[in-house]
């Protein structure tokens, strides 16, 4: 399995992240973004990589850090779905709530 795809929420939360992080820096902004998109297609070439988190939710969802940041993902028939990017220092059990 080598494709992903992206929820329809993770556009609007890498433009967030895009975002807050241009006012400080704009060329670093583009890089997170590049790493963002270099870690989707890690996760798609090797889709049991992250972890599960049981502490966290008890959905089937994976995560996989970029520094500060973590992407959610679950393995669906063909792809491996990309359903967030957040940052690792928000609540993520209210977080999914809204998901």
């Amino acid at each position: 399995m080598s494709r992903y795809r992206l929820a329809a929420a993770v556009e609007s939360d890498l433009e967030a992240i895009w975002q807050y992080i241009t006012e400080h820096n704009e060329d670093a902004a583009d890089q997170w973004l590049a790493r963002f998109f270099d870690a989707f297609k890690k996760i798609a070439e090797s889709p049991g990589i992250g972890h599960t988190r049981r502490d966290l939710t008890h959905q089937p969802i994976r995560f996989w850090p970029v520094q500060a940041y973590l992407i959610l993902c679950r393995q669906q028939n063909e792809y491996v779905e990309i359903i967030a990017v957040t940052h690792g220092a928000r609540d993520i059990p209210a977080f999914l709530r809204y998901r």
